[in-house]
């Protein structure tokens, strides 16, 4: 036991305070997605875009001749992928033209956490009106349920989709104007190319008509088992492949 007169450097060091772990890496990956998709419909332009599609929806609603299943195909088929593509192919493409990434890049997790994050806090802002838009054209309650799972299923293959694009390619917007033309276009094509969009595999498991476009009578939506497990398997491709070109490739930062 020291004593009380020895001088201060004979007495010994009080023990530093445990150190406090590190979050898990789920965690760290929602809260930096919950950080910015608050930021995102912070923003002024993220706001009117949301607004814009709910104030559309409803006023077909109200004032429109359309029933509830076009309303919703509507919602889900042309919205949400324009929505999807407005703000999943920014991602950490913003963050280099704002030189925030560096900022992303020192947190304690892995470097493709912060793609994963960004892509989910676009899915969140694409959800936010899609579902809300869904739920106000639906006039069936037991269509709700099924309509916003396949909404959310949707928003995060598209998102997903955007945001891989918007990794590798300098004008993601251009591609992607041309994937949503694609999209409207050849996804009511009879035949196997419609099954190379996903708008064909949304309208199936949505259980929508074949509506009332040229080839409508011979359109022939897939089956839900072969459409839920390619939207799954897009979604899941698309992010495994954005996760390994950001942890394989250098993104330069401008000064």
């Amino acid at each position: 036991m020291t004593h009380p007169s020895a001088p201060p450097s004979a007495r010994p060091l009080p023990a530093p305070p445990s150190a406090r772990p590190l979050p898990a890496q789920v965690g760290l990956v929602l809260f930096w997605a919950r950080f910015h998709a608050v930021r995102t419909l912070r923003r002024p332009a993220s706001t009117l875009w949301v607004l814009a599609s709910v104030i559309i929806v409803v006023s077909l609603r109200l004032f429109g001749s359309s029933s509830a299943r076009d309303l919703v195909d509507f919602e889900v088929t042309l919205i949400m992928p324009l929505l999807a593509m407005l703000f999943g192919s920014g991602g950490l493409r913003e963050e280099v033209e704002d030189q925030t990434l560096t900022y992303a890049f020192v947190r304690p997790f892995d470097r493709g956490g912060v793609f994963v994050a960004r892509t989910l806090a676009a899915c969140a802002v694409v959800c936010a009106p899609v579902l809300l838009g869904v739920a106000i054209a639906a006039n069936d309650p037991v269509d709700v349920a099924r309509d916003l799972a396949v909404a959310v299923l949707g928003a995060a293959a598209y998102t997903s989709v955007f945001a891989g694009l918007g990794l590798v390619l300098r004008h993601p917007t251009l591609i992607g104007l041309g994937v949503l033309a694609w999209e409207q276009v050849v996804g009511g094509v009879p035949g196997f190319l419609s099954r190379l969009t996903l708008r064909a595999h949304l309208r199936g498991l949505l259980e929508l008509d074949s509506g009332a476009g040229l080839f409508s009578s011979m359109f022939r939506a897939p089956a839900w088992w072969v459409s839920l497990p390619i939207l799954i398997g897009v979604t899941a491709l698309a992010l495994a492949g954005g996760v390994w070109w950001v942890r394989h490739r250098e993104l330069v930062v401008p000064k």
